[in-house]
């Protein structure tokens, strides 16, 4: 239907402006002749039928930016999980924990990867987050602001009591657990710290891309998922 739209405004478009060459030109003249004006009719049409392709175009266009958000934001969360396993080589097989020293503002995980990630801090904001980027104070402030969470409560939680804190080959199965995810929007910047949980609250997955988050699972590979597909057993609490 939008193809047979397109081929008729283009039929309506092409004739007006043969009328208008035919009014304004002639061949058997060196010089520009003008025989008669540019009508308010025509001119409407023309308007009209721009106005229109642009209405047809706009969704297929915005749909566009978004899928390339979306990808954006894989291949931010696929470095994430290379930055994981680089830290697990160079810690004896240690997940890293969600947080480091208790009491220190710059040990969160995303802190603890900066090192495996070259420094790279654009991999921690999603392209289709709307909260302040970069963060006011990297040092004091980044937890609060990166677009990403990690899962706390199912892998590991800090190094100073261990509660929780695991290694690689403890997961039995690295490939339907939850590593990093989207974060729900809710806890960007206010105070709440970069993690996602099962239970709902402000803590949940965001879903930022068609309804859907991106999710990078620990074994390292990364996908989109509908916010109402995410099943409990990727928590594993």
């Amino acid at each position: 239907m939008k193809n047979t739209l397109i081929q008729i405004f283009t039929s309506c478009a092409a004739n007006v402006f043969l009328r208008f060459r035919a009014g304004k030109m002639s061949a058997l003249n060196v010089h520009w002749s003008f025989r008669r004006a540019f009508t308010l009719i025509e001119l409407l049409v023309v308007v009209a039928i721009t106005g229109i392709l642009a209405a047809l175009l706009m969704p297929a266009l915005s749909s566009a930016k978004a899928s390339g958000r979306q990808i954006r934001c894989m291949t931010n969360l696929k470095q994430i999980g290379l930055g994981v396993a680089l830290y697990g080589q160079e810690n004896d097989d240690w997940i890293v924990p969600y947080k480091g020293e208790i009491g220190d503002p710059a040990s969160y995980w995303n802190y603890l990867l900066e090192k495996h990630l070259s420094y790279s801090r654009e991999v921690f904001h999603c392209p289709s987050a709307r909260t302040t980027w970069p963060p006011p104070n990297w040092y004091w402030q980044a937890h609060l602001y990166i677009n990403y969470g990690y899962n706390l409560y199912g892998l590991s939680k800090t190094i100073t009591t261990g509660t929780a804190w695991k290694k690689f080959m403890q997961v039995n199965d690295p490939a339907t657990r939850i590593l990093v995810a989207d974060r729900n929007e809710a806890s960007h910047g206010t105070g709440y710290t970069p993690q996602v949980i099962k239970a709902p609250s402000v803590y949940q997955i965001g879903a930022p891309h068609h309804g859907g988050a991106v999710i990078v699972f620990l074994d390292g590979h990364c996908s989109w998922t509908p916010f109402g597909e995410i099943k409990d057993e990727w928590w594993g609490w």
